[in-house]
């Protein structure tokens, strides 16, 4: 899974001091519901969010599954009904895919798109090199997968992480975390092209100031740009490596796609190693996490709550908040808004329970400063992990997974209710 990747090396820290206020207050906590928790058989540690449909059910991925069909599952989650969990699809672990990844986007004709990071069936890279798929809901019941895209591997990437960007016209947009011309990853396209799909690589990373290793998922604003952000690279001697991290865009034009570095992390106060998906608000700032930085509480720093804002020279950064530990660290998700302005996320550690294992937080904003409420501290039944993105519902509820706890420590999907 993603989390076997985190980066065990830990180093000192050039601090570049960004003043901002921070507030910290006690638990206050939320009431949590676990939707449904996962027995091993036949599934087990979701690897991403959850989406809804227009009709409100959820669904989601899970990395891992048992029997014949051993490489992950698609999962539909059906609301005030007694049996509401329902397997979707299993992979088989070969030419249809291997331990699927991200958040899936679900299209206007209720078809899922998502990736796995491996299988596919390439020789290029341990158990193949990944998938793109679809499952498209069959005539009476049922769903029948077709994978649009099998990774070879090398120039043309591999391990795809994050999930998948759909545009107006269906065409879709991920990351690459390996591969390319330089081999530090790839941006890339799926077009609707006849009976099949069309696949072209928008951007390749080449490893050091321009990012390496992009992990979240993609965003896309009305002008057709993408945001993203890299684990490593921007430059700084700071970091192992190539750098502390990145925010860039990518910007289509007639000749094909430049890109462009929003923000270089430095690894210290502000932030370093980004892994989260970015989220604009209405004046088109940017905000996102990082999973180290920040206060030293934590050994490499607990991570951070960041806004990229627009100016006459570019892009400048500022630090939301700072964890502490306690009230969370290393969050790998993004945030989310309600419609009071307030920020939501997710930490993947940390917290106030023995065994720390995550928070869901609330970010108020007042005066130019940011006050953090913890909602949730994870642990034991409640779930463990929750490294995927949140998503928010018309009433502020929110939901989640966590990677594992639960009945039988083999995750959960949950929601908060504030």
């Amino acid at each position: 899974m993603k989390s076997a990747q985190f980066l065990a090396s830990l180093f000192n820290q050039t601090a570049t001091i960004i003043a901002v206020t921070l507030t910290l207050v006690a638990n206050v906590s939320a009431a949590e519901r676990v939707l449904h928790a996962f027995l091993a058989k036949p599934a087990a540690n979701p690897s991403g969010g959850v989406a809804f449909d227009a009709a409100g059910n959820l669904y989601g991925m899970t990395a891992s599954s048992t029997g014949s069909r051993n490489g992950g599952v698609v999962f539909e989650l059906t609301p005030n009904t007694e049996n509401g969990y329902h397997i979707l699809y299993r992979f088989k672990g070969g030419r249809d895919g291997f331990s699927p990844d991200g958040d899936v986007v679900l299209d206007p004709a209720g078809n899922i798109y998502g990736i796995t990071q491996s299988g596919g069936g390439s020789t290029s890279c341990v158990d193949g090199c990944g998938t793109v798929f679809r499952l498209a809901p069959r005539v009476g019941g049922g769903w029948t997968e077709s994978v649009l895209y099998r990774f070879r591997g090398g120039k043309d990437g591999f391990t795809p992480l994050g999930g998948l960007v759909l545009d107006e016209s269906g065409n879709l947009y991920g990351t690459t975390i390996g591969g390319g011309t330089s081999g530090f990853g790839t941006v890339f396209e799926l077009s609707p092209s006849g009976k099949g799909w069309t696949k072209s690589i928008l951007y390749n990373f080449a490893g050091d100031s321009d990012g390496h290793s992009p992990e979240g998922k993609l965003i896309r604003d009305s002008a057709g740009n993408l945001y993203g952000t890299t684990g490593e690279g921007g430059g700084s001697s700071t970091c192992f490596s190539f750098g502390c991290g990145t925010v860039f865009e990518l910007t289509p034009s007639s000749g094909g796609w430049s890109e462009s570095v929003l923000y270089r992390f430095q690894g210290g106060q502000d932030g370093m190693y980004p892994r989260s998906k970015l989220l604009f608000d209405g004046v088109g700032n940017l905000y996102g996490t990082t999973y180290y930085g920040g206060s030293t509480t934590c050994s490499g720093g607990c991570g951070v709550v960041f806004e990229l804002t627009p100016n006459s020279d570019g892009w400048s950064e500022a630090v939301l908040y700072s964890f502490q530990g306690e009230d969370g660290a290393g969050p790998t998700a993004g945030v989310v808004f309600d419609a009071a302005g307030n920020l939501f996320g997710a930490t993947s550690g940390g917290g106030r329970r023995s065994d720390q294992g995550g928070t869901v937080f609330k970010l108020t904003p007042s005066g130019g400063t940011w006050t953090e409420t913890v909602l949730q501290n994870f642990g034991g039944r409640s779930g463990f992990l929750p490294f995927a993105n949140l998503i928010i519902d018309a009433s502020n509820n929110l939901y989640g997974t966590t990677a594992f706890g639960g009945k039988v420590e083999q995750g959960v999907v949950f929601e908060i209710i504030p």
